[in-house]
């Protein structure tokens, strides 16, 4: 897992996916720019479209299910990968940017 507060030093590396497993009405509300929307049950299918190089972070409110979406690509073949230390709520609290 990755401290929200070093996030924004990955956050403008063009090869960085932002993956949030959150649900719809969650990422209405807010979300990281330019982040993509991937229910978790919807993961691995999605993964098969990707290159094993990308970097990926995940995120969900408090981090619990970005930590099963990481073991989850991990598996797929994907070797770099982390999550977001607590979540979308410590995103936001650092006061990173975010979208509506």
């Amino acid at each position: 897992m990755i401290n929200p507060d070093h996030t924004e030093l990955i956050f403008n590396q063009k090869n960085t996916l932002f993956i949030d497993v959150r649900n719809n009405t969650n990422w209405d509300l807010y979300h990281i720019p330019d982040s993509q929307s991937v229910h978790l049950k919807e993961l691995p299918n999605y993964l098969t479209d990707l290159p094993k190089d990308r970097r990926i972070v995940f995120v969900r409110q408090m981090g619990l299910q970005s930590a099963i979406a990481r073991e989850s690509s991990i598996q797929a073949g994907f070797t770099i990968v982390t999550s977001i230390d607590r979540g979308m709520s410590a995103w936001k609290k650092t006061g990173h940017r975010i979208e509506p």
